[in-house]
């Protein structure tokens, strides 16, 4: 039996790939991810949506002006993302409202567009809804939020409404 000990891995150039700490957790210096969280406490139906408040943004994906996630580079790879929408409200006659998550090639094209549903017939119902997907992304392609909806609207405030992301692999 032999024991490696090390401290940090790193790629032959000098970039730091990985660490592992005295109580043994591996850390990845260079990880990507990010999570944005609403800041307007009250309803809206703007699209796409630009959730503004950011929480963390390794590598710099996320841009909050545009609601914008983009591949940088050397990020290419296995995406996870998740949409939160704590409260959707069906409209005076009721409504609908959807979520999407759309995902962009560098030539602006969808490649990829899964989307949760909601629909009240009455008015004055609440709802919520929440989209998870993957997907293999390149770098320099996006990834945004929109909605849709027929008389309904979404809560835009901090513990109503995030936007998540991060590469798995």
């Amino acid at each position: 039996m032999s024991t490696l000990k090390v401290d940090t891995i790193q790629h032959s150039g000098g970039t730091s790939g990985l660490a592992i700490n005295s109580s043994g957790r591996v850390t990845t210096p260079n990880k990507i991810a990010f999570l944005a969280i609403g800041n307007n406490g009250a309803y809206v139906t703007t699209t796409p949506v630009v959730v503004p408040t950011v929480k963390h943004n390794f590598g710099n994906g996320y841009n909050s002006s545009t609601g914008r996630f983009t591949v940088p580079s050397g990020g290419a790879g296995l995406y996870w993302f998740h949409a939160h929408f704590g409260i959707v409200l069906a409209g005076a006659v009721g409504g609908n409202i959807g979520t999407r998550i759309n995902f962009y090639n560098t030539s602006d094209t969808v490649m990829y567009q899964p989307y949760s549903y909601w629909n009240q017939t009455a008015s004055g119902n609440y709802g919520t809804a929440h989209l998870t997907a993957t997907f293999d992304l390149d770098v320099g392609e996006y990834v945004t939020l929109t909605v849709f909806n027929s008389n309904g609207t979404y809560y835009a405030d901090a513990s109503e409404l995030s936007f998540q992301g991060m590469l798995i692999g």
